[in-house]
């Protein structure tokens, strides 16, 4: 279930408001999380929310503007953190090793090619 586009944007109004109830400036509440300030004024804007890799970083900027206690249950989406609902199994991507005999089953689909080179 993907999170309310209105929830996030209704916190992050709420945030940037407590960002300014302190007189902080953008790149204040960037070092207050350790990120940059177009990343910090993402998040104060509502224009991107933080990856989960970036949570604690965001977890601390709500911290310093007094707001832990009042995060919104169902912020967070959690099927981001599965890669959006990403396939079980293994990856067809080898990395930057060689396709060797033993990946034929990540091959298919390519009867006509094969056939032609053989």
């Amino acid at each position: 279930m993907r999170v309310g586009v209105s929830l996030r944007s209704e916190w992050a109004a709420r945030l940037d408001e407590a960002r300014r109830r302190r007189h902080l400036s953008l790149s204040d509440a960037a070092k207050l999380a350790g990120v940059g300030k177009t990343t910090a004024h993402g998040w104060l804007t509502g224009d991107h929310f933080p990856t989960p890799a970036l949570r604690p970083s965001y977890l601390k900027l709500v911290a310093a503007l007094g707001l832990s206690d009042e995060v919104p249950d169902g912020i967070w989406d959690e099927s981001a953190e599965l890669g959006g609902g990403a396939r079980t199994g293994s990856a067809h991507y080898v990395g930057l090793r060689a396709f060797g005999v033993a990946d034929r089953e990540l091959f298919h689909g390519r009867r006509d090619q094969v056939a032609a080179l053989t």
